[in-house]
C-alpha cells in the first residue's frame, strides 16, 4: 500500500495542477494565466509563485497608474484647449461690442454675434427709442442667449459664446439702468 491510491506513484501533484484552476485544498483558484508548473512539467517553488505573484500585481498597479496619467494628460488638455478657445470667443465678443456704448446698439447689433441656431431677429434702433421698448427687447435677448437655453447639440464654442454674449448684454443693461 501506500501512496495515498492515486496509482502508479510518480507525481501526484501533477494532474490536479495542469487544470486552468486548482484548488490547494481551500476555495483560492488559481488564475488561468499562471502556470503552477515549469517548463519541465515539475511544480514550481513557493518562492517562484509568489515572485510570479508579486510581479503580476506590480504590473497591474503599473497599468493603472499608467492609465490614470493619461487619463489626468487628457483633461488637463482638454482644459487647456477650452481655455484657448474661450479666449478667442472673448476676443470676438470684445470685438463685436467694440463702439457699441449704449444698450440700444448691443440690442441692435445682437443679431451679428448670436451664437447660431438662435432665433433672434434683428431690431432696427427705431423699435428701441423708448426705455420700455430697450426693456422688453433685453428681457426677450436674455431668453435666446441664455446659455442654458441652448440646445444640447450646441458645441463647447457656441455655449462659451452664449455665455460671453449673455454677460455682455446684462453689463450693457446695467450702464442702460444707471442712465435712466
Amino acid at each position: 500500500g501506500g501512496g495515498g491510491g492515486g496509482g502508479g506513484g510518480g507525481n501526484l501533484l501533477a494532474p490536479r495542477l495542469e487544470g486552468a484552476s486548482a484548488n490547494y485544498g481551500s476555495n483560492r483558484s488559481v488564475s488561468s494565466n499562471t502556470s503552477l508548473l515549469d517548463e519541465n512539467g515539475a511544480p514550481r517553488s513557493r518562492e517562484e509563485l509568489k515572485k510570479m505573484r508579486e510581479q503580476r500585481t506590480a504590473d497591474a498597479v503599473q497599468a493603472t497608474v499608467d492609465q490614470q496619467r493619461d487619463k489626468v494628460a487628457q483633461e488637463e488638455a482638454a482644459r487647456d484647449h477650452k481655455r484657448e478657445m474661450a479666449r478667442d470667443v472673448k476676443e470676438h465678443v470684445d470685438s463685436w461690442r467694440q463702439g457699441k456704448t449704449n444698450m440700444r446698439a448691443i440690442l441692435s447689433t445682437l443679431h451679428e454675434i448670436v451664437p447660431p441656431g438662435l432665433k433672434w431677429e434683428p431690431l432696427t434702433l427705431a423699435k428701441l427709442i423708448q426705455p420700455s421698448d430697450v426693456k422688453k427687447a433685453y428681457k426677450r435677448a436674455l431668453l435666446v442667449i441664455h446659455p442654458d437655453k441652448l440646445p444640447d447639440t450646441a458645441s463647447l464654442r457656441d455655449q462659451v459664446l452664449a455665455q460671453e454674449v449673455f454677460d455682455a448684454v446684462r453689463e450693457a443693461w446695467a450702464l442702460f439702468q444707471h442712465e435712466l
